[in-house]
């Protein structure tokens, strides 16, 4: 293996197998798409969410927002596009001012209330440190036990963590998380691997973490 290779092993470890993207509907939300005036749709998508979605220029943009695009183009839709952080728009979503969502996990207990469709993108949840200052091998969620852990807020696998003791400091975007990482606020962060290493770049930080 290079050596390159095996630096990048120990900056992202996998915590967990893939998990799902999807689009979804809130079930008790008053949505009724033929009754809408304009027939419009408002999808919310979170605007800091690179390589998938993302709002830093004149519209909505990135691979998931191309997906969506496609969908409004097939099914005779008009998708209107509000950008927010995962916790602005998971928290409209739930208080129905948003008619769909993307880019949410599956889960037994949202599958609930929400509505999935089926996955359009399999996403890795990783674990991301910093080099200058490095951790123990971790192999079961109970290693984090005694570091800091940074996550984004309301993410589907809080409520594993804290079931295992973990402590966590919770952000509002996986952009926020870099820095906290890079300035020492945190031990670790999770998050998905594509998005980690977007903004660690971006940020110049990638010789960091």
């Amino acid at each position: 293996m290079k050596t390159s290779d095996t630096h990048k092993e120990t900056r992202y470890r996998s915590v967990a197998a893939t998990v799902l993207w999807a689009l979804c509907l809130l079930l008790a939300s008053p949505l009724a798409m033929s009754e809408q005036a304009d027939d419009t749709v408002t999808v919310g998508i979170v605007g800091d969410n690179k390589p998938f979605s993302f709002d830093d220029g004149p519209g909505a943009s990135g691979f998931s927002v191309d997906v969506l695009r496609e969908v409004a183009r097939n099914a005779d839709l008009n998708f209107r596009f509000r950008a927010g952080s995962w916790p602005e728009i998971y928290d409209a979503f739930l208080r129905g001012e948003l008619d769909v969502i993307d880019g949410i996990s599956f889960s037994a207990e949202r599958a609930e209330n929400i509505l999935f469709t089926e996955p359009y993108h399999l996403r890795q949840t990783y674990l991301m440190h910093n080099t200058q200052r490095p951790l123990r091998d971790i192999n079961t969620i109970s290693d984090l036990k005694g570091l800091r852990v940074g996550i984004v807020r309301d993410v589907y696998y809080r409520d594993a963590l804290q079931a295992e003791g973990v402590s966590l400091t919770s952000y509002d975007s996986v952009h926020s998380l870099i820095r906290a990482l890079a300035f020492g606020w945190v031990d670790v962060v999770v998050g998905p691997r594509l998005t980690l290493q977007y903004y660690a770049i971006a940020t110049l930080l990638r010789n960091r973490v």
